[in-house]
């Protein structure tokens, strides 16, 4: 079931959201910097996840020109990112992370957090996640250039 089911719930969550992280960044102790990588990977995160969900959308669409597939698809990916990376184990992990990049979204910004990641993987984190928006964005200009439309 999708979150956005309108536009008070998708505010309400933003909020509820927003509220929940400053009062775990208060319990919290880290530095500015800190909360500026945080920031940077989370921004860059989200834009990955957007980016992936248009290219996987246009991709589905155009194999299998059906809302079911990518609904199913979608609340799986949904189940996924609700847990850490670390738990599907190497391969899940890898394939959540380059096949299927959800981990950009969630795992990497809440490791970071937790102080988990140093410098040299927040510094790749953030190379390899302009090199894989730069892809999406490649790709997804490539899919909708074939795009004929909706109603066949």
């Amino acid at each position: 079931m999708s979150t956005f089911n309108g536009s008070a719930t998708a505010i309400s969550s933003v909020v509820s959201g927003l509220i929940i992280f400053a009062y775990a960044a208060s319990q919290m102790s880290f530095s500015a910097v800190q909360f500026a990588e945080f920031a940077l990977v989370f921004t860059l995160g989200s834009a990955i996840a957007v980016l992936f969900t248009l290219v996987f959308i246009m991709v589905s669409y155009k194999f299998f020109r059906s809302a079911g597939w990518v609904n199913w698809a979608f609340d799986i990916f949904q189940r996924v990112v609700r847990y850490p990376l670390n738990i599907y184990g190497v391969i899940g992990s890898l394939i959540f992370t380059f096949l299927i990049p959800l981990g950009f979204a969630t795992y990497y910004p809440a490791e970071l957090l937790n102080g988990m990641v140093g410098a040299w993987w927040i510094a790749g984190i953030v190379v390899f996640s302009l090199v894989l928006i730069y892809l999406l964005v490649r790709a997804f200009n490539s899919s909708f250039d074939s795009y004929s439309s909706a109603m066949g």
